[in-house]
């Protein structure tokens, strides 16, 4: 492959990541009052809010992109319904 369809390839597989929002979308604009505050055991199966759980989840994302060329990092997991955001 030329460089320039290396190239291309790259770029079509940026815009297509839903990266390019980086400078708005990130850790630092992360708002977390989105989600409840309160504790319900029956509805969400944890006993934590949904705001700590999702606190304790962009936490560990943030520790994971730090220790990241660390061998002894374990990878990250998502998983859920297609379409949730």
């Amino acid at each position: 492959m030329c460089n320039c369809l290396k190239q291309k390839l790259l770029d079509y597989a940026f815009h297509n990541s839903n990266l390019s929002n980086l400078e708005k979308e990130n850790f630092d604009t992360f708002n977390l009052t989105f989600f409840s505050d309160e504790t319900d055991l029956a509805k969400y199966r944890l006993n934590i809010s949904p705001r700590k759980n999702m606190e304790n989840i962009k936490n560990r994302c943030i520790d994971f992109i730090e220790n990241f060329d660390n061998p002894n990092t374990k990878n990250l997991l998502f998983t859920g319904n297609t379409g949730l955001r």
